[in-house]
């Protein structure tokens, strides 16, 4: 399991929404990349992992703001 999985199953908490205040596939990405990590991606269905490819793409992606990522 990635960082963010091992974490929530040694917790032993239950979550309405997830765990932290950005969603675990964001999560799981940003810590990969810092640290040095290679990270495959596949946006086919959308989802955090075509929001990633967006921004690594240069879009503007609102979601990627904190003020929305604190209010999801």
């Amino acid at each position: 399991f990635g960082l963010t999985l091992t974490a929530q199953e040694q917790s032993g908490k239950q979550e309405k929404w997830y765990v932290s205040r950005i969603p675990g596939v964001l999560e799981e990405v940003m810590l990969s990349v810092k640290a040095k990590q290679p990270v495959f991606l596949i946006g086919a269905f959308g989802g955090v992992a075509g929001l990633v490819i967006d921004i690594l793409e240069g879009k503007d992606r609102p979601e990627m703001s904190w003020d929305y990522q604190q209010h999801a």
